[in-house]
């Protein structure tokens, strides 16, 4: 079986070729996620495994959520942070 490159995916974009909105949207948001990943990886597999591993648990909608408020809870302190140092 051939793993769905990103190029791929982005072509199926630009082509309208989905079941519904939805599927379509959720493959937008993969592209918008995968262009500011921080490692670079080469199919939509590989990029679902690293994701699980950052999750740590199978990637759904609640482990998401769970991983955004952590990534959220660390920029506030990383911005408080940089208050702080800002005010000497």
């Amino acid at each position: 079986m051939n793993n769905l490159t990103f190029d791929k995916l982005f072509d199926l974009i630009e082509e309208n070729r989905f079941e519904n909105e939805t599927v379509k949207k959720i493959a937008q948001k993969i592209i918008e996620v995968e262009r500011n990943w921080k490692t670079p990886v080469n199919d939509l597999n590989e990029f679902i495994n690293v994701l699980e591993k950052e999750v740590e648990e199978t990637v759904t909608s609640v482990s998401l959520n769970k991983l955004l408020k952590k990534y959220n809870r660390n920029l506030a302190k990383m911005l408080g942070n940089l208050k702080v140092f800002a005010i000497f």
